[in-house]
């Protein structure tokens, strides 16, 4: 999922800016917000997923 928000924000912010270092930091500061609601969230979030893992034969 980061890495869509990533390619997306950069795709918006070159569209805006025409200036690719520009627009590539713009686009990581763009995940600041991601991870800090996934951050404020993270003890409703430890409840709801489970991961197993099969191993292969």
């Amino acid at each position: 999922m980061p890495f869509v928000w990533l390619i997306s924000f950069l795709f918006i912010f070159m569209s805006f800016y025409h200036n690719e270092l520009l627009a590539a930091v713009l686009s990581l500061v763009s995940l600041v917000p991601y991870y800090l609601v996934l951050w404020l969230f993270r003890n409703q979030l430890k409840h709801n997923f489970t991961f197993k893992i099969k191993p292969i034969k």
